[in-house]
């Protein structure tokens, strides 16, 4: 029936688009793996561009390249830099390596001539207190996600893994076998259909060349002439 052809489509683009959404989460994975255990200190790329999680407000506004706490953060690479541009940089003046994301107020040239970047956070009242060097820029804000930051933070912890991850492949799984027992049952339907038209058939084929039975011929006795 055309309802029933109809769901089972439905259902086979969804199963595609849960196969190639779990096949990106675990490339993805993999890549941040292999790639944060070579260089932990920087950020990982994932086809070109550098996935951040933002755990503080400190660019909470309205300004262009504002965003609240929670966001995933999409960072593109930084190419001529200028007066306000948001930038992800390796903090200067912390012993910790940590990674901060700011906009850049203002640009000067240090002394020995190279170019340093001052920032600001645009929900924070002072600018930061180190200037950036060049070389400690990430690269340049592209756009943002919001709260999927939070949702990459929930995908790492245990519950988060099996509802995301493991409900998906039972389901599929359990679809996949249902879908089977059907298949099967067309088949077996099919059969029987099949099985019963060739018994018609045979039988037809059994009427049409039968003989047909000989007339039964009546018999009479000689009437006997006179003077006999």
């Amino acid at each position: 029936m055309p309802g029933k052809q109809t769901v089972s489509k439905v259902a086979s683009v969804v199963s595609i688009i849960l196969i190639a959404v779990l096949a990106v989460v675990f490339l993805q994975n993999v890549i941040f793996i292999v790639k944060g255990a070579a260089n932990p200190e920087i950020p990982p790329k994932v086809f070109g561009v550098t996935p951040l999680v933002v755990l503080s407000g400190s660019m909470e506004g309205d300004q262009p390249g504002s965003f609240p706490a929670g966001s995933m953060l999409i960072l593109k690479k930084a190419k001529d830099v200028e007066v306000g541009d948001v930038i992800a940089f390796m903090d200067p003046s912390s012993s910790k390596r940590s990674i901060v994301t700011h906009r850049v107020i203002e640009i000067v040239t240090a002394e020995d001539g190279s170019v340093l970047y001052q920032t600001k956070g645009d929900a924070n009242n002072a600018a930061d207190g180190s200037a950036v060097p060049a070389a400690n820029i990430i690269g340049e804000y592209f756009f943002h996600m919001p709260h999927m930051g939070d949702f990459a933070i929930f995908l790492q912890e245990p519950v988060g893994m099996l509802i995301f991850i493991g409900v998906p492949v039972i389901g599929f799984i359990a679809y996949d076998v249902i879908r089977g027992q059907r298949t099967s049952k067309k088949k077996e339907d099919k059969t029987a259909e099949m099985e019963a038209e060739l018994a018609r058939l045979r039988a037809l084929a059994g009427e049409g060349g039968a003989k047909p039975e000989k007339p039964t011929e009546a018999t009479s006795e000689e009437t006997p002439k006179d003077g006999e």
